[in-house]
């Protein structure tokens, strides 16, 4: 399999608009990394990614819907660019509907590098689409001599198991998922770690002691677990395991880690940051207006026929047909918050609030508030006032999506209620001849 050949591994994770148009206006690229020991003075670093593959834009081609990602990553030191490479890889669903399905993409950079002080850059770009994400980060470097008990650095991993050594992320004898992310809630309460302990002292039938405790963002002990003995395999050792952090209040935190060797009385330490979001807020009661106002604001969501499901459902299934609704486009359901709603009801508000008429909240139906809720705000707006003979208009433009776009709305009526006349985004209204409305 070659080096740069990605896994696609299912979690639940979407953030995809109507009709492909995405909610979020750049691709969520989460980045980390781990040191390990090398050969002779070098390092071996590994550099973790990972993205919702929800946020791609496929193309139908022969075989399926394929998207392809450009990435680019570089490693810098003073400055200087000490390693840098371009690469592209295609990720493939068989139909269609499997764009929407959940999943993320992983995957790591390894190389060696010299102990110190470097910097990561890594881009990567959608062809389709042409949004990108990017991510630079500070990287330590460490060196690992022998002689003296130490530890790696920890991975915090999604999953840890018994690995198959054709497996991209094998190593040891096991499988380690990576979570560059590193948030945490109630759909994902525990913390697994992959960290590995080296030159572990004479005789090696004896044991070394590994605890786990957890520090807050001042350096305050918040919880400690029992340590735990286990008989050394010889001098080194690889260590795992999952912490349960869901009790935490939300916030930022540490793992500690500390290692000692019973037969030299020798010990060692890492830690490693992790945060834990807040919980969703409480559900509000729920009655047949409720449901009828939730209704109209999913309509430029859903499709005609979840629509039509949705109003031959009792008020219990309305309600249930929601919850689904909205967890299939969460772009990470192990985080309480969905942020593909959120933002969708941050363009909501913001449409009732400017583009409602007179004193009906109805701004959200208005072609403005419609534009604005599936597309968010333009990059560049041209407002042309009411001129004598000449009506008031607009013009919103939007250069990243689908290689750019603009609207055109006109005050047709003179009372500051815009109206959508022509568009040069797919799907829209489009009328060349648009300007002959400008006649009063």
């Amino acid at each position: 399999m070659a080096k740069w050949i990605v896994k696609v591994v299912t979690l639940l994770l979407l953030l995809w608009g109507p009709s492909g148009v995405a909610i979020s206006e750049k691709i969520n690229l989460y980045t980390d990394y781990a040191s390990f020991r090398g050969e002779g003075d070098l390092t071996l670093v590994e550099i973790y990614y990972s993205f919702p593959r929800q946020e791609l834009s496929f193309s139908k081609g022969e075989k399926g819907y394929l998207a392809i990602i450009d990435i680019s990553a570089e490693v810098t030191r003073g400055g200087k660019s000490v390693w840098s490479r371009n690469w592209s890889f295609g990720t493939k669903v068989n139909a269609e509907y499997e764009e929407r399905e959940p999943s993320t993409i992983f995957d790591f950079i390894r190389l060696w590098l010299i102990p110190g002080d470097y910097s990561y850059s890594l881009t990567l770009r959608d062809r389709g689409s042409g949004l990108e994400g990017s991510a630079t980060k500070s990287l330590k470097v460490r060196a690992y001599p022998g002689g003296k008990l130490q530890m790696s650095d920890i991975e915090i991993a999604y999953s840890i198991q018994n690995g198959d050594s054709t497996s991209r992320f094998y190593k040891n004898g096991l499988e380690v998922l990576p979570y560059p992310r590193s948030a945490y809630g109630p759909n994902y309460p525990v913390l697994f770690f992959y960290t590995e302990a080296y030159n572990l002292g004479f005789p090696f039938q004896t044991n070394y002691e590994l605890s786990y405790s957890i520090f807050d963002v001042q350096g305050k002990l918040v919880k400690k677990f029992p340590s735990r003995l286990h008989q050394k395999p010889g001098s080194s050792a690889v260590l795992t395991g999952g912490v349960n952090v869901i009790s935490l209040k939300p916030g930022e935190y540490s793992l500690k880690l500390l290692l000692r060797d019973e037969a030299t009385s020798d010990s060692a330490w890492v830690t490693k940051g992790f945060f834990l979001l807040p919980p969703p807020r409480p559900e509000e009661a729920f009655t047949e207006e409720i449901a009828q106002q939730r209704r109209d604001e999913i309509s430029y969501l859903a499709t005609n026929k979840e629509l039509k499901t949705f109003d031959g459902l009792s008020l219990q299934g309305k309600r249930e047909f929601l919850r689904q609704f909205w967890r299939s486009r969460d772009p990470d359901p192990s985080t309480p918050q969905n942020e593909f709603k959120n933002e969708y009801y941050r363009r909501w508000r913001y449409a009732v609030d400017h583009y409602s008429n007179f004193d009906r909240k109805d701004g959200w139906q208005s072609d403005m508030g419609r534009i604005y809720i599936l597309y968010g705000p333009p990059d560049q707006i041209e407002r042309n006032p009411f001129e004598s003979g000449q009506r008031a208009w607009q013009k919103w433009t939007y250069y990243v999506k689908e290689g750019g776009f603009y609207f055109i709305f006109i005050d047709l009526e003179g009372v500051g209620h815009y109206t959508l006349v022509h568009s040069t985004a797919k799907g829209e209204k489009k009328d060349p001849n648009w300007r002959r409305y400008l006649n009063q």
